[in-house]
């Protein structure tokens, strides 16, 4: 492995992998892949791929937005996805087991009259350090979506606050 920022990413990661191309034992990541995610335990399987996403993405706003991302706030963006996924996990499990897990919710979507748009606002909290994330939908009478767009906003207090 060539990249000095992926190197360190991995090493500071919860998996302290080394990957010295110095060293005489050096391999190849996708070799050192091959060899250590076959029967392996699942935690580190969900580690190893949870880092993979996120070099890939600061690599992405490096090559394209000119945006360096920070070795610290990597790790800890895949360890946040590790449990964002472990908690999903486990509600999948228990619904498909047939436990209830949240109460059954009588929210749904009303269309406007016709002739009418309906706009729809929804934020999603700390997308990256101290950014929230905004979407917003316009949808027609028959739930058209006839316009989109999403905006990352600095510092809100609550989803309440964002939502309003």
């Amino acid at each position: 492995m060539e990249c000095h920022w992926s190197k360190q990413t991995w090493f500071a990661s919860s998996l302290g992998v080394a990957l010295n191309s110095h060293d005489s034992r050096y391999v190849p990541f996708h070799k050192w892949l091959e060899e250590n995610i076959i029967d392996v335990d699942e935690n580190i399987i969900v580690h190893v791929l949870a880092l993979c996403y996120e070099i890939w993405c600061a690599r992405n706003k490096k090559c394209f937005e000119g945006t360096n991302v920070d070795v610290a706030a990597t790790v800890q963006k895949a360890q946040r996805s590790i449990v964002n996924f472990k908690s999903a996990s486990t509600v999948l499990v228990e619904t498909l087991s047939g436990g209830p897990i949240l109460p059954i919710s009588d929210v749904h979507w009303t269309p406007p009259f016709s002739g009418f748009y309906k706009l729809n606002v929804d934020a999603a909290d700390l997308i990256e350090g101290d950014k929230w994330g905004i979407g917003v939908a316009v949808r027609d009478n028959e739930g058209v979506i006839v316009g989109a767009s999403f905006w990352q906003v600095f510092s809100l207090l609550d989803s309440e606050v964002a939502e309003t």
